[in-house]
C-alpha cells in the first residue's frame, strides 16, 4: 500500500498475515508508519483467496511520539532526584568552621 498525506507520498506499508505450522490461524502482522506527530497502523484483517479480497484495518494514533519523550523526561527527572545535592546543609558548615576553630 503506498501512503500518502495530501496528495505528498509517505512510505510504502506491506502488512501481511503469517502462517505458522503449530497454529490453525493465519497471525496478522501490521505495518506501522511512525512520525512524531503519531503513528498510522496498516493490517490486513482477512484473506479470502477464492474471492481474491482482503479486509484492511487502518488505524490512526496521534502523540505515540510524545509519550516515548515524555518517558526519557522522567528517566533523566529519576537520575536528577538520586544525584547528591551541590549545596551543603547549613548546620554542617557551621559545625565544621567550630571544629577548626578549636
Amino acid at each position: 500500500f503506498a501512503v500518502a498525506k495530501n496528495g505528498v507520498a509517505k512510505t510504502i506499508l506491506e502488512p501481511r498475515m503469517n502462517q505458522y505450522e503449530t497454529m490453525r490461524e493465519p497471525i496478522g502482522t501490521p505495518d506501522v508508519y511512525s512520525t512524531i506527530r503519531g503513528d498510522f497502523y496498516l493490517s490486513a484483517m482477512n484473506i479470502d483467496a477464492a474471492e481474491r479480497s482482503v479486509s484492511v484495518n487502518a488505524i490512526v494514533t496521534p502523540f505515540v511520539g510524545w509519550i516515548w519523550g515524555a518517558v526519557i523526561l522522567m528517566g533523566l527527572g529519576g537520575l536528577a532526584s538520586v544525584m547528591p545535592s551541590v549545596r551543603e546543609a547549613p548546620g554542617r558548615a557551621v559545625a565544621a568552621q567550630r571544629v577548626v576553630e578549636a
